[in-house]
């Protein structure tokens, strides 16, 4: 019986390959907003991200992969042309991994508020 337990297990570890195991993403910073944003104008979000492959970025359901600079490894500075209250900002890589924030200009907590 143990013998055939052992090689059961062998097949089993042999069958993972790097390659079925997804990589995930993780915002390690941010999302940082600049004062435009905040103000609800045209503006900036920076956040810092680990990822593995090619990024899509989304905000508030709509793709602004055409407004997305890499400043370096993995700091990227998204402009948004429309910002709105409340809305998601979503990260997706190539192998269906995703990650989102919510960005809350109504929040105390966010560290944004227009409020005068």
């Amino acid at each position: 019986m143990k013998k055939v337990f052992a090689i059961v297990l062998s097949i089993i570890i042999l069958s993972c390959s790097k390659e079925s195991v997804k990589k995930c993403i993780e915002i390690l910073d941010g999302p940082f907003l600049d004062k435009d944003f905040c103000s609800g104008q045209s503006g900036l979000i920076l956040v810092e991200v680990s990822f593995d492959g090619e990024l899509s970025f989304n905000y508030n359901n709509f793709s602004v992969d055409n407004n997305v600079t890499k400043l370096d490894e993995s700091l990227f500075q998204i402009f948004i042309d429309n910002p709105v209250e409340i809305a998601f900002l979503e990260i997706y890589n190539s192998v269906d991994c995703n990650v989102s924030k919510k960005i809350d200009l109504t929040d105390e907590n966010f560290g944004c508020i227009t409020k005068t």
